[in-house]
């Protein structure tokens, strides 16, 4: 048995930002407009009604002239009434430009005008027309005739011909799978890190696999416990043959270059140093190595002279 939590969990909607990663923008559109309709949003019947048109333009053929008028003018016309219904006084302005785009409603091309459609459209027309002239009328009607022809067996046709239209929709241009997908996609860098930075936001990631666990979706992997062996053999493989010989052979020449480093000639280093003290002359005042014979003659000189005199 299910916990209260996981039911709440499962029922719970996920942010749109979540939703984007999984499913493609035209399913999320699709499951949107259908969410509109099943909740009755009655509000945004309008902008159903134009993205169903759009959609019947950009393919032509998607669905049968009729199947599209009654699904379209149906969604425009239930609007139309829901607004004169819940507004009193209503707003006049608002309904008669929503009722001039159901009359004005586009035909596609090639395609003769449908006498059946064309005659709705009028009789319509002369009943908002009545509606909005005739308070009296008006009260009468919503109370008395609203939810026997516009009710619940008339939204539950809309509901038949939007789901017709978004089941050819999904059929028409469906999710390609990953084979498909590599084949369409561009080999650019630039494709990859777009890609990346999209798919690579944590806390979304972990909304989804914590709403997909809840679901029961993400079970234990059935993958073969060998797969990839040959990944880890390759990086414990140890080195063998000429390549390992070369190795050693570097490293033994190495070792002996450090233990036994060339001598060196003491002759050669005692001379190369008196040498270099020769070259030093320290000044002493104003007295240096080259003066010193000739001031110890002139020492002994004053000395000799000094006894003579005594």
């Amino acid at each position: 048995m299910k916990t209260a939590t996981n039911t709440m969990n499962e029922d719970a909607p996920l942010p749109l930002s979540a939703l984007q990663l999984i499913a493609p923008s035209l399913r999320l559109m699709s499951a949107a407009m259908w969410k509109v309709m099943l909740q009755r949003d009655t509000v945004h019947y309008g902008k159903l009604e134009e993205t169903i048109t759009t959609l019947c333009e950009t393919v032509p053929g998607l669905l049968y002239y009729r199947h599209q008028a009654r699904l379209t003018i149906g969604l425009r016309a239930l609007m139309i009434l829901e607004e004169l219904r819940q507004s009193d006084p209503p707003d006049a302005q608002r309904v008669l430009q929503e009722l001039h785009k159901l009359l004005e409603s586009s035909i596609p091309i090639g395609k003769m005008k449908d006498q059946k459609v064309e005659e709705a459209k009028r009789n319509f027309q002369t009943l908002v027309y009545s509606l909005l002239k005739n308070a009296a009328a008006r009260k009468q009607f919503f109370t008395e005739e609203f939810h026997l022809h516009y009710g619940g067996n008339y939204v539950a046709n809309l509901q038949k011909l939007l789901l017709e239209f978004l089941i050819r929709l999904d059929k028409l241009l469906p999710v390609p799978d990953l084979a498909q997908t590599v084949s369409w996609l561009s080999s650019s860098p630039a494709v990859l890190e777009e890609c990346a930075r999209s798919a690579s936001q944590p806390q979304l990631l972990r909304t989804l696999l914590q709403h997909e666990r809840c679901l029961g979706h993400l079970g234990s992997a059935s993958l073969l416990s060998s797969s990839g062996d040959v990944i880890l053999s390759s990086l414990s493989l140890r080195l063998s043959g000429r390549v390992l010989q070369t190795i050693q052979s570097e490293s033994t020449s190495l070792c002996n270059r450090v233990t036994n480093p060339a001598p060196s000639t003491p002759s050669t280093s005692h001379r190369a140093e008196k040498k270099a003290q020769s070259q030093v002359a320290p000044v002493i005042g104003s007295i240096s190595n080259d003066n010193l014979p000739k001031k110890r003659e002139r020492v002994a000189s004053l000395g000799q002279e000094v006894e003579t005199a005594s």
